[in-house]
């Protein structure tokens, strides 16, 4: 009879009963690594690819099912915004060199100011998710709990990365725009946000609907006073002037 390699139980047949690991495994092997990306990537019930497009194009869809306990279906929220953050951070240090590359601008990477800020992109998020996490808790708490409210911002910011991931290939290809198409994408990004908001917390009520378009506000100021005072952690000068802040929005 055989052994299960992985929770060391006997048993019969293809699969172990205990832990559902298939009775052939062996040694690993290329083939076998190749097959799982390939699997964790398409795979219809759980892959990337359906996170993303359900996301992307029906956001109400996947928060109703995951919410409710639909959980072996989908990536963790936690999994996939990790995930397309640490894309994103090599991408984008890549995007910023070769805008320097064209520009013609010489500058060691410690020493560069975008470089640099652009590396605290991962703990900007860290620190804005459980903040806004909390904020919409109070908002909603009657019918979300604080827990379920981490996971929806963990796949609403793992959307707006991938927005800004799509953006960066753009940049690549229009590079001397680039800032122009940045612009563009952070409106782009707003309004998916508030979509997402109000796919999943508005149930037809408009108190709700002012309360996701506050909180839509109040996400896109926090994320750039957390960027501004991560700068000033640094020794860069930050202006703080909420009215500066908004003249830079539309400037």
């Amino acid at each position: 009879m055989p052994v299960c390699n992985n929770c060391l139980q006997t048993f019969e047949g293809s699969y172990c009963p205990h832990c559902g690991q298939k009775a052939s495994v062996g040694r690993l092997s290329m083939h076998e690594v190749f097959h799982d990306f390939f699997h964790a990537v398409t795979h219809a019930d759980k892959g990337l690819l359906r996170v993303l497009r359900e996301l992307l194009f029906s956001p109400g869809v996947i928060y109703r099912q995951y919410l409710s306990g639909k959980r072996k279906s989908y990536f963790s929220p936690v999994t996939f915004f990790l995930l397309v953050m640490g894309l994103a951070l090599i991408i984008g240090q890549q995007l910023i060199r070769y805008d320097r590359h064209i520009h013609h601008i010489v500058i060691a990477k410690h020493n560069d100011p975008e470089q640099i800020l652009f590396g605290f992109q991962k703990i900007r998020y860290l620190l804005f998710i459980p903040l806004i996490s909390l904020l919409t808790w109070l908002f909603f708490y009657r019918k979300y709990n604080y827990a379920e409210c981490l996971a929806f911002w963990f796949f609403c910011m793992g959307m707006v990365v991938t927005v800004e991931l799509c953006s960066y290939a753009v940049q690549f290809l229009f590079i001397k725009q680039r800032h122009a198409i940045h612009y563009f994408t952070d409106w782009l990004v707003f309004l998916m946000l508030l979509w997402h908001l109000f796919a999943v917390f508005t149930a037809g009520r408009w108190q709700r609907a002012l309360a996701c378009l506050f909180l839509g506000i109040c996400s896109y100021f926090l994320l750039v006073y957390i960027f501004k005072f991560l700068g000033y952690l640094q020794g860069y000068s930050a202006d703080f002037n909420f009215f500066n802040i908004i003249r830079a929005v539309f400037s």
